[in-house]
């Protein structure tokens, strides 16, 4: 398992278990951030584009990313 210098141990924390197939795993990566504050903003961002693009149900409604083909020619 990697760690993080500025992270805390994985034996912190209380977790539940979950039912895997309504989950999609993102794998940190460490290395890439220097500090907690641009480890969590970017896990986030990394959250909700997984989010939008794998789609999530909320209230019943299945909320996914649509494409949108758009016409590149100007008049």
């Amino acid at each position: 398992m990697e760690e993080a210098r500025y992270g805390i141990s994985d034996m912190t924390g209380i977790y539940i278990p979950l039912n895997i197939k309504n989950f999609y795993i993102l794998s940190p990566c460490f290395s890439k951030y220097d500090n907690l504050y641009h480890y969590i903003l970017e896990s986030a961002k990394q959250a909700i584009d997984a989010a939008f693009t794998y789609g999530f149900t909320c209230n019943g409604k299945r909320i996914k990313k649509k494409k949108f083909i758009t016409n590149s020619t100007t008049d």
